[in-house]
C-alpha cells in the first residue's frame, strides 16, 4: 500500500462505515451514518470526496450516482494507521498500546486469548531467530 495522507478522525470514522458496508452509494451511507452522526448530505459527500482524493476509496459511476468502496483491505489500512501511530506518537514503543488493549473490560476474553497467542508466537519466532 502506498503511503497516503493522514486521515482526520471524521474521515477515519466514515471509512470504517465503508468497511462495514463494503460498497454503497451516498444514500446508503447516509442511512448508516445518521444513527451516530448529525451529518447532512453535503458533509458526507465532502468526506467521501476527500477520502477518494487521498486514495482510500474507489468511486465508480452507477447511473446518476457514485458508488464507493474501500481501495485497500482493512488489514492494509490498519497497518498504515498503526505504523504511523507506532513510529510517530509511540516512538516504536508498543507497551502503551498493549497496556491499552489489555485494560479490564475493553476486549472480549476470546480477543484477549488471540492477543496472548500472537504475543507468544512472536516470542517463539524471536527466540528462534536469536539462536
Amino acid at each position: 500500500m502506498k503511503k497516503k495522507e493522514d486521515l482526520t478522525p471524521n474521515e477515519t470514522w466514515l471509512l470504517s462505515v465503508l468497511y462495514e458496508l463494503g460498497d454503497a452509494d451516498i444514500f446508503e451511507i447516509l442511512d448508516h451514518v445518521v444513527e451516530e452522526k448529525d451529518w447532512k448530505y453535503t458533509s458526507v459527500e465532502s468526506f467521501l470526496n476527500k477520502l477518494h482524493d487521498k486514495g482510500y476509496l474507489i468511486r465508480r459511476k452507477c447511473g446518476r450516482r457514485y458508488r464507493y468502496s474501500p481501495a485497500y483491505s482493512l488489514t492494509d489500512t490498519l497497518r498504515q494507521v498503526l505504523d504511523k501511530l507506532f513510529r510517530g506518537f509511540l516512538k516504536n514503543k508498543p507497551v502503551p498500546f498493549v497496556d491499552y488493549l489489555f485494560r479490564p473490560g475493553e476486549i472480549s476474553e476470546r480477543d484477549r486469548k488471540i492477543l496472548i497467542d500472537l504475543i507468544t508466537a512472536f516470542q517463539e519466532d524471536h527466540e528462534k531467530d536469536a539462536k
